[in-house]
């Protein structure tokens, strides 16, 4: 779901104009946030497009999650946390910010609430999409459980 408080909260980290994590973040948000020239992309959402891709795609760089999808200490310095993050089932909500005030680099973060990478955790759970939905959410067309309200 997402979540215009994280929204403001994103915002607040890409107008620092560094790809250097936040420290005022409270424990139970986690950050992901990637720089872009302004020479690759043209317009904001293009600056979002080029980041979501670039934390997507750590998981064939890098020593994955295994097929048990496990989340392991060796993964908290890694770049694969970048997917991980996206990717933790338990997460709520997110919000995103691009910011343009920072030269000729686009400067793009996304915040997770309750965010995951907890070590020996599971980052979701292998089988049929959509066969644990809880009551009330239904399967939507990308097969991700969504809430009928």
């Amino acid at each position: 779901v997402y979540n215009c408080s994280l929204e403001t909260s994103a915002k607040e980290s890409v107008d620092r104009c560094t790809s250097a994590p936040s420290q005022s973040l409270p424990s139970d948000i986690q950050e992901n946030i990637h720089s872009v020239p302004k020479s690759m992309a043209r317009y904001r959402v293009d600056a979002m497009i080029q980041a979501a891709r670039y934390w997507w795609s750590r998981v064939r760089q890098v020593d994955g999650i295994g097929m048990k999808v496990i989340f392991r200490a060796k993964h908290e310095g890694s770049p694969i946390r970048y997917f991980t993050r996206m990717a933790w089932a338990t997460t709520k909500t997110l919000g995103c910010a691009v910011s343009d005030n920072c030269g000729s680099t686009w400067f793009v973060a996304c915040h997770y609430y309750e965010g995951g990478n907890v070590v020996d955790d599971v980052v979701y759970e292998k089988g049929t999409p959509c066969s644990a939905c809880p009551i009330g959410y239904f399967c939507n067309e990308m097969k991700l459980c969504q809430s009928a309200s």
